[in-house]
Parts: structure tokens; C-alpha cells; sequence
């Protein structure tokens, strides 16, 4: 470290990491074992670390020696805990290793949120309704093609890409297209895919990190699973075509089941699952939508009222768990057929099956329907109040 340059990198790389992380020198300090004043001197230049105060700062900071020292561009992991981190996430099974990683993906969301780099689910909607109102759209249907031609985003339909992707958002120097699958087929799909592509153009930090230059590409692939943008995304795309306060007055004197879910698919030109999702959230009584793939969760949602009758997150259904022994919807799963032929059943339940261990127990209703080549299926429950 004796060049005037790797001198730079190092207090540059010192400093906006440790802020990075939300920590002040003396927080640093302490996690160090070393005095305020001396992280002070190194971020200022007065002093360099001995090679024992470099590898306690790496270590304290979770990346390596060969960052901070700018012979690498790669953080990495570092220090005790990412060696029991990644010592213990190679000994457990795949649900566990997902688990885990949402686990690590939600406290990073928690401080970035805090650091105001990422914007809450409140900011997410106000985003998308500003973007309704600079549109000049006031009322359901919501026409996604309509917002990207206002704000001069160039629309694309592709035949394929690979990893069988429903949609991309390219950098053109100052310019941007989204483009969308015709082997969709679907209009409500369509629509869904291309809002989803505007959430990356209008939330913050999205374009920065997924389009940073020109020519630079990035593909929505549904079955790889979400990450934290693409969770941002899909929550931009139903505050978009689904506003909840238009959505609650639509809901008024559309059966409360599957059929008035996928009716209100057709009116507000969405796909089925954002729709259900939507129901789900703005349902008034005890009432959820999940997602399923053979005999397992992938995701799903859940009224307020059904979150205050199932207080504890655990007890609650998650994703990777299993479907309830003897549910309609695993028997319905068991036969591929009723998922690719995109056939419904509907059948009795209670609120015990899907939420063993919790306190109260309810009579309910769950109703099922394939949703066709994509190998998953849709469930609505509906229990009594």
C-alpha cells in the first residue's frame, strides 16, 4: 500500500463500506477492538493499518483484505461469521438454503430500506400511482401499453429468448425498450409482464443495478424464483393495473369465489394470479390465494383478516412447505392433467388443515384451478368469520 493510488482506493473503499453498512467509526471501532480515532486516521489517511488492524477491519466489515487493499473489485464474504454462514448453508437441504437466503435477503432489505436505498411497499404504490396520474389514466382497465408510449418507452414483442423469459428491459444509450413473449398468449399475462418491466423503470436503484450501461440487458425468467427488485417489481406491476381503492369498488357485487376472481381478471385485463393476489388483500374477511407446483408452495397471500386469525408468521403457510395431506389442492396436483387442462375443483376445508397449531379453528371453503402449461396451480380459501 505504498503507492499514492492504492493509498486512495484503500481510505475511499475503508469509508464507503463501513457506511455502506450503517456503522460510524466508533461503531467500527468496537467491532475492531481498535479506538475511534485510529479508524478516524485511516479514513483520513493520517495513519495505514499494520496488516493485524487490516484483517480485523475486513473482518469486522465482511469482506476481504484483497478489496479494501484494491487488488480486487469483489467484496466478497470474510471474517467468522460468513465462515459459519457458508460452513453452514452447504449442510443443509435445498428448502433450508432457500429459507435462509430470504432470511438474509430481508434483513439486507430491512437496513437498505433504513438507509432509504430501497423504497417501502407504501413508497412502491405511491410510485405507480404517480406514474397512473403523469399517464393520465384515472380507471380501470389500466393500459401498461398506454403508460410506456406516454413516457416514450419503446415496446418490443420477442418470439423467444433463452431461459424461457416473459419479458426484458434494455439500455439503448439514453433510451429503453421492454420487451414481452408472444408465446404468452394471453393478454392479461402480456399486460402483467409489461408493467412489471415499468417497475424497473421507475423504482429507484432498479436500472442502476440491472441496465448500469448501454446495451445492457436484463430478462424476467419467472421460474428462477424472486429476488428482492423483482419482488419490488411485481408489487410496482398490481399497484399499477390493480389500484387497490379502484380494485375494492370493482370487487362490489362480483361473487366472492374463483369465478368473480377470474371476472375480474377479464374486466381489469390482468392475469390471473396478480388478480387473485389482489382479492386476497383487499378480501374483508378471512381469505388467502396460493400458488402451488405439485405438492409444494411457491408462494402466496393473505387477507388482514386472515393474518389477525392466524397470528403467528410461523404457523402460517410459507413457501417450500407442503400441501396439507388430503387438501383439494394436493389431490387436485396429484393429476397433471387437471393443471395443464386448466380444470377447477372446489371442495370443504378448515382452518386447522392449512394452519395446524393455531389457536382458533374455522369452517372454510377451498376452491382450486390449473393454470395451464405453467405446471402450477391456483387456490382460493375462503373460512367463516
Amino acid at each position: 500500500m505504498e503507492s499514492d493510488a492504492l493509498r486512495q482506493i484503500f481510505i475511499q473503499r475503508l469509508k464507503d463500506t463501513r457506511e455502506r453498512k450503517g456503522l460510524s467509526q466508533g461503531e467500527l471501532a468496537q467491532l475492531t477492538g481498535l479506538k475511534p480515532a485510529a479508524v478516524s486516521h485511516f479514513e483520513t489517511g493520517i495513519r495505514l493499518p499494520s496488516f493485524e488492524n487490516l484483517r480485523r477491519l475486513a473482518d469486522a466489515l465482511a469482506i476481504t483484505i484483497d478489496y479494501l487493499m484494491g487488488r480486487t473489485d469483489a467484496p466478497s464474504l470474510s471474517g467468522p461469521a460468513a465462515d459459519i454462514l457458508l460452513r453452514s448453508f452447504s449442510r443443509m437441504n435445498p428448502v433450508d438454503q432457500r429459507v435462509l437466503a430470504d432470511m438474509a435477503q430481508a434483513l439486507a432489505a430491512r437496513h437498505q430500506i433504513a438507509r432509504g436505498e430501497i423504497p417501502w411497499p407504501e413508497e412502491i404504490e405511491q410510485c405507480a400511482r404517480k406514474t397512473l396520474a403523469d399517464a393520465g389514466i384515472a380507471a380501470l382497465p389500466v393500459d401498461p401499453f398506454k403508460v410506456a408510449r406516454h413516457f416514450k418507452i419503446d415496446l418490443q414483442p420477442f418470439d423467444n429468448l433463452p431461459g424461457a423469459s416473459h419479458g426484458y428491459i434494455l439500455r439503448t444509450g439514453d433510451a429503453f425498450r421492454i420487451g414481452y413473449s408472444q408465446a404468452l398468449n394471453n393478454k392479461g399475462q402480456i399486460n402483467v409482464t409489461v408493467a412489471h418491466e415499468l417497475g424497473h423503470y421507475f423504482l429507484p436503484e432498479h436500472l442502476a443495478q440491472l441496465c448500469p450501461t448501454d446495451g445492457a440487458l436484463h430478462c424476467c425468467v419467472p421460474e428462477t424464483g424472486g429476488t428482492m427488485l423483482e419482488n419490488q417489481a411485481d408489487h410496482f406491476a398490481a399497484d399499477l393495473l390493480l389500484p387497490r381503492d379502484w380494485f375494492v369498488k370493482a370487487m362490489e357485487g362480483v361473487p366472492d369465489n374463483l369465478d368473480g376472481i377470474k371476472k375480474m381478471a377479464d374486466d381489469c385485463q390482468a392475469s390471473l394470479t396478480a388478480t387473485a393476489g389482489r382479492f386476497a388483500r383487499c378480501h374483508p374477511g378471512p381469505a388467502g390465494i396460493i400458488v402451488s407446483r405439485g405438492g409444494k408452495i411457491v408462494y402466496g397471500f393473505l387477507s388482514d383478516d386472515m393474518r389477525r386469525l392466524v397470528p403467528d408468521r410461523n404457523v402460517r403457510y410459507q413457501k417450500g412447505r407442503t400441501l396439507p395431506e388430503g387438501s383439494v389442492s394436493r389431490q387436485f396436483n396429484e393429476d397433471e392433467n387437471n393443471v395443464v387442462g386448466c380444470r377447477d375443483e372446489r371442495g370443504d376445508t378448515r382452518l386447522s388443515k392449512w394452519f395446524p397449531g393455531n389457536p382458533v379453528d374455522r369452517e372454510g371453503v377451498e376452491e382450486v384451478v390449473g393454470l395451464g402449461r405453467y405446471g402450477r396451480s391456483l387456490t382460493l380459501l375462503r373460512f367463516n368469520p
